[in-house]
């Protein structure tokens, strides 16, 4: 590869994750570090004591295997060298968006935005919007999910951008391939946001490790050996390159479908995992529009973020 590792960050899945300077660079703005105290699996430690991973190594897990798979794709002539780099990149910051509490705080602010949208539309003279407004407006489908501030971030955050346009990354074209709309390049949205991708084979793994329920320990290394490409037509009837998997790998994929069933129905969804995070989506609606932390928290969040 052209650009070289320059730096290694030990990890207890993996073991030794290679970083280039570019990416060693946007690890250590605080916009990323922040992400330490973010866990990824919000308040499961509660029932799982030992889940107390977080969105940080989640990041560097998917860097991993982003880094895995697009090194196979470059050796079969799929990808060239500035694929793999872009994807690499993308892949370290898909999460950087995140809220609070994760998932429980990304909830919350999307309901609190919903209804604001409801009272923008009946009042149709009202302009003094926000900036986090107008983009609920923009991207009403998803509202202000985590994948549409991490684009906000990668496309306005002085000190991302700074980073990608030093090292000749497009922060437009990195934030289409996390959100899974890039139009010029399928294999990329399959990579990064697909039901078979890097970002669900790290929190397979990573999640069943540290929650000590083994159903996510899937064979990943044979599952990408066997990554395979395709021609598919568009919506336009337009062939299309895309990824999938060769036949005899049919069983590990039937497991990694399976595992990912288990681990959602016995984690995420467990009912005292459940019950906890209906209380905190309650105390944090609550608080919010009660005023108790200091007015429009969500959107102080965000701008602390931006800084």
């Amino acid at each position: 590869m052209s650009e070289k590792f320059t730096r290694i960050i030990n990890d207890n899945i993996y073991g030794a994750i290679p970083l280039t300077e570019a990416e060693w660079e946007v690890i250590n703005t605080p916009i990323f570090q922040r992400l330490r105290r973010i866990r990824q699996l919000g308040l499961s430690s509660y029932v799982f004591p030992t889940a107390e991973h977080t969105r940080f190594s989640h990041s560097l897990g998917v860097l991993f295997i982003m880094g895995k798979i697009t090194e196979l794709l470059h050796q079969k002539g799929i990808l060239n060298e500035d694929d793999v780099r872009k994807l690499r990149m993308a892949s370290l910051l898909h999460d950087i968006g995140h809220y609070p509490l994760s998932h429980v705080g990304e909830a919350v602010f999307m309901r609190i935005q919903f209804e604001e949208e409801q009272v923008i539309r009946k009042k149709s003279s009202f302009s003094d919007e926000n900036d986090l407004t107008k983009a609920g407006r923009r991207y009403r489908i998803k509202s202000v999910s985590h994948e549409r501030v991490g684009t906000e971030i990668i496309t306005k955050h002085h000190k991302i951008v700074n980073i990608l346009k030093k090292y000749d990354f497009d922060p437009v074209e990195l934030a289409k391939i996390i959100n899974g709309e890039h139009e010029g390049n399928i294999i990329y949205n399959q990579l990064m946001h697909s039901s078979l991708d890097a970002d669900r084979l790290d929190y397979l793994l990573r999640d069943a490790t540290h929650t000590g329920v083994r159903y996510g320990l899937v064979d990943f290394d044979y599952l990408i050996r066997h990554f395979e490409v395709g021609e598919e037509k568009d919506t336009k009837g337009k062939p299309v390159k895309v990824i999938g998997v060769s036949q005899k790998t049919t069983h590990v994929l039937e497991h990694y479908l399976t595992a990912r069933y288990f681990l959602y129905s016995q984690v995420i969804f467990h009912k005292t995992v459940v019950a906890f995070e209906i209380l905190a989506k309650a105390l944090l609606y609550y608080a919010s529009k009660s005023g108790m932390l200091g007015g429009d928290w969500f959107r102080k969040v965000v701008s602390i973020m931006m800084v």
